[in-house]
């Protein structure tokens, strides 16, 4: 195998398969929901995303009886790596009937406060895609029932610009030859991370290198991105020949590929 070949398929397994973090904690306990902009409630699974424009519901499940002493953490961090704490209730613990109570300035020990009321709204701390929360909940004793990482993103179908460094083979009998592309792909970004929302359609414009005469040659095809918009692949035509015009492309965005696996 080319050594073209053996970098493909190892950045292929970084982006596909990444290393969990660790130090996760059980969720046994504890359910995560995310209220969406349009009212909806979905679970936040374990690698799920949730959107920038919503709210993170934080839910105890009916297993957790007895009366527990909880710490509920927070830390937002920017792409950039900056991090800072989100104020969430400091204390709290389940009563018989299913209810968190706050112990806070103003508690009122003779009242309840429903589960629902438990969130972060992440419209209100100026949330952007690509952030990250970092929530942990523990007991007074800091054994963790949850610790999740979780991302953030915009949920929907969302445009978006690459340039890709493209590898292009012409139509005959021609040696493959090098190029740059200017691609505008279309995605539907969900929650849950499945094959089909990492895929993108979208059409490429491409600065070709056919014939040696011609100072700027022109292609434009349709392409297909995964995952995430980093690798590419299409077909096209040159506009600037009058023959052999059909080629076919691989292209990789490496800026985001650079980015994606953290060089």
């Amino acid at each position: 195998m080319k050594p073209k070949a053996l970098i493909t398929v190892f950045l292929l397994i970084l982006i596909l398969f990444p290393h969990s973090a660790s130090g996760e904690g059980s969720a046994d306990f504890v359910r995560l929901r995310e209220r969406s902009r349009d009212g909806y409630l979905l679970t936040v699974y374990r690698g799920n995303s949730v959107d920038y424009r919503s709210s993170l519901l934080i839910e105890f499940t009916d297993s957790l009886v007895e009366h527990y002493r909880l710490k509920i953490e927070a830390d937002l961090v920017r792409k950039g790596g900056v991090a800072f704490e989100i104020p969430v209730p400091v204390y709290s613990y389940m009563t018989d009937s299913g209810f968190v109570a706050y112990q806070r300035r103003d508690y009122d020990p003779g009242s309840e406060v429903p589960l629902e009321d438990t969130h972060i709204d992440l419209t209100k701390w100026a949330v952007e895609p690509g952030d990250e929360l970092h929530l942990k909940i523990h007991d007074v004793s800091y054994a963790y029932l949850l610790e999740r990482r979780i991302p953030i993103g915009r949920h929907g179908l969302q445009g978006n610009f690459s340039f890709p460094f493209l590898s292009v083979q012409r139509a005959g009998e021609h040696p493959g030859s090098l190029g740059a592309g200017i691609g505008y792909t279309l995605r539907h970004v969900q929650a849950e991370r499945t094959l089909l929302n990492k895929l993108g359609f979208g059409i490429n414009l491409s600065f070709l290198d056919f014939e040696a005469g011609q100072k700027v040659e022109i292609g434009l095809g349709l392409a297909v991105s995964f995952p995430d918009d980093l690798f590419h692949v299409g077909a096209g035509k040159n506009l600037t020949v009058n023959r052999d015009t059909g080629y076919y492309f691989l292209g990789i965005n490496l800026p985001a590929v650079i980015e994606k696996v953290g060089l």
